[in-house]
């Protein structure tokens, strides 16, 4: 349980620990659009773009003791088709212990877009085959940071939210059934700060 140092109590402090440009340009718009009286959300991209480093980010995170709550946001794609050495798999169950929350998708990050529009088949097996279905909805989707900077996702999908929700929910059900099951769980995240507003 992290300790409430350096903070007034009454303040929600969350810490979003991000993989990719493509994440840190969607939370930023979340933080703007979704500002919320007494919550601090703050972004730190991880160091490189791998599980490891996010994960050792957010435990050297956690010890500073002044976050609510610390979510670690990304893709699983790594955990589902290779063999995790003992290290990241002891750096896992660390975090977990350390009630860091993880917010992952498989196989990508995309995953959580195109569940604004469409239930995904079960698996998908990498980012492309996500992104060729989610250009059915978004024809110039791009991971490009001119185009992420111009689209402004967040605002452009909060609109159907809570259908990606529900979804994502359900994909979930399916998950604790069947291998390999593409999901996304950023909803926890995006439900944890509208939380706030209540």
């Amino acid at each position: 349980m992290p300790r409430k140092t350096n903070k007034i109590q009454s303040h929600t402090t969350i810490l979003l620990v991000l993989e990719g440009q493509t994440e840190q340009f969607y939370f930023s718009e979340m933080r703007i659009v979704e500002r919320i009286p007494g919550i601090t959300i703050i972004l730190k991209m991880a160091q490189h773009s791998d599980l490891y480093h996010v994960l050792k980010n957010a435990k050297s995170e956690n010890e500073t003791g002044v976050y609510d709550s610390i979510w670690c946001i990304f893709h699983t794609d790594t955990l589902k088709t290779n063999n995790i050495s003992s290290e990241l798999s002891n750096l896992i169950e660390t975090c977990k212990k350390d009630g860091i929350k993880f917010a992952d998708s498989f196989p990508a990050f995309e995953i959580w877009f195109l569940l604004h529009y469409e239930m995904p088949k079960l698996t998908y097996n990498n980012q492309n085959e996500v992104i060729r279905s989610l250009l059915k909805y978004i024809s110039d989707y791009s991971k490009e940071k001119k185009w992420l900077e111009a689209k402004h996702l967040y605002l452009f999908l909060k609109t159907l939210q809570e259908s990606a929700i529900k979804r994502s929910k359900d994909l979930e059900m399916k998950k604790s059934d069947l291998d390999n099951v593409s999901y996304s769980n950023v909803y926890k995240v995006i439900e944890e700060v509208i939380s706030h507003k209540k």
